[in-house]
């Protein structure tokens, strides 16, 4: 039987916005460029009931507060940012290395919006959140993020979590990357088997990976600073996205090299009691 994986549709042009399954951040949309883009995102698809939410922040014809003016959006050339606004996103599945012709995608579920008329009694409120629930099967059981116990927002967890992002971030600054390896064991256990690799095909692929990108003598890690870390909570708080509070990963590279710059984003759960990379 072939491996099914599931990806999302991804057709928004005019807004900026965000799209979240099952509580787990995957595109993000900007106004300034179309986004058409189709993710695999196997690893977030739960048996049962799954949630496909985006956050609308801003758009091109959307109403301003007053006192508010529309910012300019400058786009590239023949980009597609004159076309009418539109947002749809759709939960798809298909069969691992079979491309669907278009239109003929297995939508699970479908997310489309459009502002509603203008009514000065009942103004429409940014961020805007539109959720829509559909239902999958999945081969892969219940992932590890699923049955983790949810974080407290505790300064105590606060510390814990910065301390073990330090574990990882110190040792990759000399290139070490077995610390994080380590960690990411669940992610790799669970994450490999979606695309057919074993766990250790999918540790070899990245320790190779970041051989070659961390090759250059030019090549370094960009600064840890836990006064502008920021633990992001998903999946109702049992998944934490550490990020800075410009959005960037905490794991990523100094400054690009040859116009290329890395970064890994992570998402970490407690896992029979142990923090662990799962994402």
């Amino acid at each position: 039987m072939a491996t099914p994986v599931f990806y999302l549709n991804v057709n928004i042009v005019g807004y900026d916005a965000e799209i979240v399954l099952n509580g787990a951040p995957i595109v993000q949309a900007t106004q300034a460029y179309a986004c058409i883009a189709y993710p695999t995102i196997s690893e977030w698809v739960v048996n049962g009931t799954n949630t496909l939410t985006v956050a609308i922040y801003d758009g091109r014809e959307l109403p301003k507060p007053e006192g508010e003016q529309q910012a300019a959006v400058v786009a590239p050339a023949g980009d597609m940012t004159d076309e009418p606004p539109r947002l749809r996103v759709a939960l798809c599945r298909g069969e691992m290395g079979e491309v669907p012709e278009d239109g003929a995608e297995e939508e699970l579920i479908v997310l489309e919006w459009e502002p509603p008329p203008e009514d000065p009694n009942n103004p429409l409120q940014l961020p805007h959140t539109v959720t829509e629930q559909g239902e999958a099967s999945q081969p892969w059981g219940e992932w590890s993020w699923e049955r983790a116990e949810p974080f407290a927002p505790t300064q105590e967890t606060a510390i814990e979590l910065t301390q073990f992002i330090q574990s990882l971030h110190a040792p990759l600054t000399e290139k070490n990357l077995l610390p994080l390896m380590d960690a990411s064991k669940p992610k790799f256990d669970e994450v490999a088997p979606c695309y057919d690799m074993a766990p250790g095909d999918a540790t070899s692929r990245l320790t190779s990976a970041f051989r070659e990108i961390s090759a250059p003598s030019s090549w370094k890690l960009a600064a840890f600073d836990p006064t502008q870390l920021e633990l992001r909570p998903c999946c109702q708080n049992r998944v934490v996205e550490p990020r800075t509070k410009t959005g960037e990963p905490v794991l990523r590279q100094a400054a690009p090299i040859d116009g290329q710059s890395w970064g890994m984003p992570l998402f970490i759960a407690r896992v029979d009691g142990k923090l662990a990379v799962v994402r």
